[in-house]
């Protein structure tokens, strides 16, 4: 029914699964109204069909997000959109660094050392997404109100446990929340010197963009429990015993390791048939020194000794 009433449709796919999403919403879309696309993913040479196509990055923002985040905002700006057009975008995991540009202020050089120092600290993601949501023109409903006056319809793949789905990607397709003083919070537990200050004030010059409502509805099309689901049912198809953790992993990698090594314990076969444990999160890793960090290989690390 949305659809019928459009004059013409526009597709916007951001994320890690963005290239998929895209695809299947190229032809469900009829060719007769279907106006153009934009994708932004990890895969630079990709080529979606129906779509122009810009590579991002991640989980730490380069050049090529602060170019793709322009790109999206230039083909929402060529499309000259009118209340009667519709805009579809599909959001995934991995979205808030794919599109952040610095803002004001900040050079890239230095947001990038504010998402290192963010990720590295050990702080949990909702944290971590409370400063991103404040930190680039297109998150914190910023996509959505370039979308304006156009109807909007944003489908959302959910990688997240804590913030709601409204989280995902820093909240680009959301209506606009102004969590300054949390932002600044978690900015002086993590930055130091000159920085701090220097992000602050972004931070600051990002609230006053805090705009009316706009016309856009927001639908979860898929969250962990889903994905945890289908990888029991294939574990099981593959003759596994399956000890699955319900609890979404929101935790320190080590704490993550004992619920996953308890589970596996926990559901251990009498016999010698394969088993294993399977879970969902969003760990945190603190890394000291110059290692780079990984949630999931550090998880395996912590459980060795437990395994023993």
């Amino acid at each position: 029914r949305r659809l019928s009433r459009s004059r013409r449709v526009f597709g916007v796919s951001i994320g890690k699964a963005s290239p998929e999403m895209h695809a299947g919403l190229h032809q469900s879309v009829p060719p007769s109204i279907w106006a153009g696309g934009i994708v932004v993913s990890l895969v630079p040479h990709l080529r979606v069909e129906g779509a122009e196509h810009w590579p991002g990055d991640h989980p730490v923002p380069g050049k090529r997000s602060a170019v793709a985040a322009r790109n999206v905002a230039r083909f929402l700006e060529d499309a000259r959109l009118t209340p009667d057009d519709q805009v579809i975008i599909c959001i995934s995991g991995g979205t808030s660094s794919q599109i952040a540009g610095p803002p004001e202020g900040l050079s890239l050089a230095e947001m990038r050392t504010v998402y290192e120092r963010l990720l590295l600290s050990g702080i949990d993601v909702a944290n971590v997404n409370t400063v991103r949501r404040m930190m680039s023109a297109l998150h914190n409903g910023g996509l959505a109100r370039r979308a304006s006056p156009a109807r909007q319809l944003s489908l959302i793949l959910t990688d997240i446990g804590r913030g709601g789905f409204e989280a995902v990607g820093s909240g680009p397709t959301f209506q606009s929340i102004d969590v300054t003083r949390e932002a600044i919070e978690v900015l002086n537990r993590v930055i130091t010197g000159p920085l701090l200050d220097k992000a602050v004030d972004a931070v600051l010059a990002m609230s006053i963009d805090i705009a009316d409502p706009v016309d856009i509805v927001n639908e979860n099309i898929g969250a962990p429990a889903d994905a945890l689901s289908a990888a029991v049912r294939f574990a099981r198809s593959l003759g596994y015993r399956v000890s699955p953790v319900d609890e979404f992993l929101d935790c320190s990698a080590s704490d993550a390791a004992e619920i996953i090594v308890g589970a596996v314990r926990d559901g251990a076969p009498p016999d010698r048939m394969a088993s294993c444990a399977i879970a969902a999160g969003e760990v945190s890793v603190r890394v000291d020194g110059n290692g780079r960090g990984g949630r999931c290989q550090q998880v395996a690390w912590e459980a060795i000794p437990l395994l023993r």
